[in-house]
This record gives C-alpha cells, sequence and structure tokens, in this order.
C-alpha cells in the first residue's frame, strides 16, 4: 500500500466570499465528498472575478477543510481574474511546504533564510506532520 492511501482525505470544504459585491459575501458554499477540491475550484473560478466592478482585481474567500480524520484547516484565497489563483489545494500545498521548509523558486535562498527564521519550530513540524498525514 503506498502512503497516499493512508493519508486522510479532505471530506468537505466551505468557501465564504470574503470581499467584493455584498450580495456575493458572507454566505458560505459547502463541498462535499471525496471531489470537494475540484468543487471548490470551479466555484471560485465562476465567482471571484466580477468584469462590471472598476479597478476589481479578484477577490478574498474563506475556507475550512474537513478531512476525514476530523483534523480541520482554514485559511483565506486571494483569487484573481481568469480563474487565477482559485485552486484551494494547490493554495494550501503552497502555505503548508513553505512553513515547512521548501523554498519557493521565486526567493532567494537568502531571502527564504530569513523568511523561515521568523517561522516557529512547532509551526513549521504542524506543518510537516499536516504534509505527511493529510491527503492534500
Amino acid at each position: 500500500m503506498n502512503a497516499a492511501a493512508l493519508k486522510s482525505p479532505a471530506v468537505c470544504i466551505t468557501v465564504t466570499r470574503a470581499t467584493g459585491p455584498t450580495d456575493l459575501c458572507g454566505k458560505p458554499h459547502l463541498f462535499a465528498g471525496l471531489d470537494c477540491w475540484a468543487k471548490s475550484e470551479a466555484r471560485l473560478g465562476a465567482l471571484s472575478y466580477q468584469p462590471e466592478q472598476a479597478f476589481a482585481e479578484g477577490a478574498k474567500h474563506d475556507f475550512k477543510i474537513v478531512f476525514a480524520n476530523g483534523t480541520v484547516y482554514d485559511g483565506t484565497i486571494s483569487c484573481r481574474d481568469d480563474d487565477r489563483n482559485c485552486d484551494i489545494r494547490a493554495h494550501v500545498l503552497a502555505q503548508l511546504n513553505f512553513t515547512a521548509g521548501v523554498r519557493p523558486a521565486h526567493l532567494t535562498e537568502e531571502d527564504f533564510a530569513l523568511y523561515q527564521s521568523m517561522i516557529p519550530i512547532a509551526k513549521r513540524d504542524a506543518a510537516r506532520l499536516m504534509l505527511e498525514t493529510h491527503d492534500i
């Protein structure tokens, strides 16, 4: 059995728009099932950018992910027009990998070391554990 099979999958994601038109904000949308990643990405891509908003650059959405083992991960994603940055899974992986100590390509080693020096060891360890035990 491979390691991914032992990881706890996401079973639901709740997404609530936080910025933008008031008629779109504050209304939670629940995406349940093992395909909740794809469902939430489709929703974010469809509603993140409103071309009628002058000078709009996108929208922020709060999200909460519940995994099969009961673990909850929450955060905020800032989506952009043309469906850019609407993938919660990619966003969470980037955040956890950065926190765990994986340097993103756009940062120099020096800059990355500076950022890492500000992250408590316990937070780094928690990010590593989350990556090891959850199917993200």
